[in-house]
């Protein structure tokens, strides 16, 4: 199996797993949360390192162009995915954003990872 068949296996299997969690076990998925939530830097930490360890194959055998575009495509669905709660995340989010410098303070790592692949993209495609 080529490492791409594998990364998409793997896709498709946590998929299934949450959903059979969720709707089987649904406090089982809420100790998982819970249990990462009390270790916000390790989990943080193992997440980028996924993220960096797929983005490195992925966007090596695809392009960070074709990267971007399925990135396009998950955002979308995303945005349909969240729309049910739509209502309770504004309630949560206010309050992050009456404030921008404490949000980028909370979240600057993240941006400069958004932005650095912002700056990639439009790159490879006009320079």
């Amino acid at each position: 199996m080529h490492i791409m068949e594998i990364l998409a296996v793997v896709f498709a299997a946590i998929i299934l797993v949450k959903v059979f969690v969720t709707f089987t076990k649904p406090s089982l998925r809420v100790k998982l949360i819970e249990e990462a939530s009390k270790h916000k830097t390790f989990t943080s930490l193992l997440y980028l390192a996924l993220a960096l360890l797929t983005g490195y194959t992925v966007i090596g055998y695809l392009g960070v162009v074709n990267v971007a575009a399925v990135m396009l495509f998950t955002f979308f669905l995303m945005g349909f995915a969240v729309m049910p709660y739509v209502d309770q995340i504004l309630k949560i989010s206010k309050p992050y954003f009456k404030d921008p410098f404490a949000l980028l303070v909370r979240s600057w790592p993240s941006l400069i990872i958004w932005l650095g692949f912002a700056v990639w993209v439009l790159k490879a495609v006009f320079w």
